[in-house]
């Protein structure tokens, strides 16, 4: 399931319908966050849905190549959700490794007791560089796929007027990023999934 997916009401459905199974049967479940620098802004609804999540399961794992984004304070909320004990409470850890701007008290400023930071992390670290992974070699697919007429006639609408009408909604891109998104997804519909499977078969 994606983050963004996590906190809104399908989400939890699907989640809490997972872990009540998960239970009858006797199963332990693990989650793992791939990306879990996704959860790095511990005020965000993704973030707190996660953590609270990590809670309920016996197993947490986080997976991400840029743990620090914007400063060591992205840290916490996600070695938040692997255990609560590692880093205690954000106001305990704010107090001893970070320093607030005098103003402007949400901007952090500087770091302090890094050493003891790193202490902290460590034995819940594990660094794997890619040359270990011993993966096979990329193998690349191409394949065609038409658009049915309905949409071919919104991925052209929306290539030509950046705005297409789907399933009886109009859809608008703002600008050229948000056109070329709106475009990728327009060609990610049943056409192409159909062609995914044949491959995947």
């Amino acid at each position: 399931i994606n983050y963004e997916s996590l906190w809104r009401p399908i989400g939890i459905k699907v989640v809490s319908k997972f872990l009540r199974t998960a239970k009858k049967t006797g199963h332990s479940v693990v989650v793992a966050l791939d990306e879990s620098h996704r959860i790095k802004d511990r005020t965000t609804k993704q973030s707190r849905a996660c953590r609270k999540l990590g809670q309920t399961v016996a197993y947490r794992r986080i997976i991400t190549g840029t743990p620090v984004v914007n400063g060591i304070q992205d840290l916490w909320a996600q070695y938040n959700f692997l255990n609560p004990a590692i880093l205690g409470k954000w106001g305990d850890f704010a107090r001893e490794h970070l320093v607030f701007h005098p103003v402007f008290p949400s901007r952090v400023e500087a770091v302090r007791n890094v050493p003891e930071l790193q202490q902290k992390t460590a034995p819940h670290t594990f660094h794997v560089k890619a040359d270990v992974l011993d993966l096979p070699a990329s193998t690349d697919l191409y394949r065609a796929c038409e658009l049915s007429g309905p949409t071919r006639a919104a991925y052209q609408s929306m290539e030509r007027d950046l705005i297409a009408t789907i399933d009886g909604e109009e859809v608008m891109a703002k600008n050229a990023l948000v056109k070329i998104i709106r475009l990728s997804q327009l060609t990610g519909r049943e056409e192409k999934l159909a062609v995914l499977r044949g491959v995947v078969d």
